[in-house]
């Protein structure tokens, strides 16, 4: 009896990303949350270009100007332009996600693989160090290493990559736990493989999916916790603009120019669902069992 014929892995591969990324834009949300993520994005790498004025320098003789014709989202009480600060208040907010959490991932998943795959003296060490991490509400630790090490950006992102560091740790062992036992990895390893090209080439492939909805979520964590940082004195200083500092600065004109919160806050809180929702969009299209069913989203 002839061998039955077996498509090229490559190209199963590529079918099954095409179909997942189908799946991802019929799910509900996903064409404006990840317009949201985009503008948020354009907004930050473009500011230089896309901003009508200095962020740092203003006119005391147009402070808490209303929005209007010349200043379309109004102007500060030090005559700065709100709109030009929003755009580079972006730039910080998504350095701060992205470079954060690519920190955690960096010391999470290399953690989390490490511990799955070794068990025994090495997983108890490694997982109670997280837990011991976990002992404390993230936020709470966040502030506090953010004032041990001073305010600033490079504190801040420093603080928040550590306390997301769990969270891929811990995702990842799961992952590894589940199909370290299974027949690809013992076949290898019955080869002769060594635990670094199992764990690369047979193990970490199986734990990417669930990464990548992590990192989404935890971007729009990372947002959220710079800005809180920011609004506490911790995270980015004064004159340079972000977003949770707008909002410290508008709190205390929230009944004559309410605007000073409204643009940040709005900014952080589209921002902040975009990425969480981006992610629940990639979980559900990375789902096996709907990609089994063949149903849309």
């Amino acid at each position: 009896m002839a061998p039955l014929a077996v498509p090229p892995r490559p190209r199963a591969a590529g079918l099954h990303r095409r179909r997942a990324w189908r799946r991802f834009w019929r799910t509900r949300l996903a064409v404006p949350s990840a317009a949201v993520a985009l503008l948020a994005v354009l907004a930050a790498v473009g500011a230089g270009y896309l901003a009508p004025g200095n962020p740092v320098r203003g006119n005391l003789s147009d402070a808490l100007v209303p929005p209007s014709a010349a200043y379309w989202l109004g102007t500060d009480d030090l005559g700065r332009d709100e709109l030009t600060r929003l755009l580079f208040g972006a730039r910080v907010s998504l350095v701060a996600g992205l470079i954060s959490v690519g920190l955690a991932a960096a010391v999470g998943v290399p953690a989390g693989l490490v511990a799955g795959y070794a068990g025994a003296l090495v997983d108890e060490i490694l997982m109670r160090l997280v837990d011991a991490i976990l002992a404390f509400p993230a936020l709470v630790l966040a502030l506090a290493i953010s004032a041990a090490l001073g305010p600033g950006l490079t504190s801040s992102m420093l603080a928040i990559g550590f306390v997301t560091i769990p969270a891929f740790a811990r995702l990842t062992r799961g992952q590894v736990l589940a199909v370290r036992h299974l027949d690809f990895v013992e076949s290898a390893r019955a080869a002769g493989a060594a635990a670094p090209r199992i764990l690369s080439v047979h193990i970490f492939p199986n734990a990417v999916s669930p990464l990548v909805v992590q990192g989404s979520l935890s971007i729009a964590f990372a947002i959220l916790t710079e800005a809180s940082l920011s609004f506490l004195g911790l995270g980015v200083q004064p004159p340079t603009p972000s977003w949770g500092s707008m909002l410290l600065t508008g709190k205390n004109y929230l009944t004559s120019a309410p605007w000073l919160s409204l643009v940040p806050g709005a900014a952080i809180f589209l921002t902040v669902m975009s990425f969480n929702l981006i992610g629940d969009a990639i979980e559900e299209a990375l789902d096996p069992h709907r990609a089994a069913e063949g149903r849309p989203v």
